[in-house]
């Protein structure tokens, strides 16, 4: 019954987030992160996502990266690929190659092609030109042109 409430929640949060007057919300940034973090509190990992991006953007409050980042982190926590890219990016902004790899390599096993070319690149980084590779053609697969210098990038330190 709590999910269904915080199903609720969202569905007010976003009508609030985007504004729809013709059902009686206007815009409302402040009153959708309230309805987000309730949501997100009650479990409803969508809305645990929604209030990072909030806060990560500034929207409905004051710009809050740490805040964001515990957000991303418990949506991250329950397999939200969005999330855990987010928490990726962060870490990688803030230097943690080892916490960025961690997250996009969760993002990237579930398909996000960025996050498989970002791996690629942390582990070409490190020198581990096998998993590079192997993260880089994962890419290529799915129609990723990045990893393609990615991969000729290693062949030439490779050859140097």
């Amino acid at each position: 019954m709590e999910l269904l409430g915080a199903k609720l929640q969202f569905e007010a949060a976003m009508n609030y987030y985007k504004g729809v007057p013709a059902s009686g919300y206007e815009r409302d940034h402040v009153r959708a992160l309230m309805l987000f973090e309730e949501a997100a509190n009650a479990g409803l990992v969508e809305a645990m996502f929604k209030a990072g991006k909030m806060y990560y953007l500034g929207e409905g409050t004051h710009m809050n990266k740490k805040v964001a980042l515990d957000w991303f982190v418990k949506a991250a926590n329950k397999n939200h690929m969005r999330a855990q890219k987010m928490c990726a990016d962060m870490y990688l902004m803030g230097s943690n190659e080892l916490k960025a790899l961690y997250w996009y390599e969760k993002a990237a096993n579930q398909g996000d092609v960025e996050s498989m070319t970002k791996c690629g690149y942390l582990y070409h980084k490190k020198c581990d030109y096998e998993k590079a590779i192997e993260w880089y053609k994962k890419a290529i697969i799915i129609g990723d042109s990045d990893s393609l210098k990615g991969i000729g990038d290693i062949y030439s330190d490779l050859a140097l």
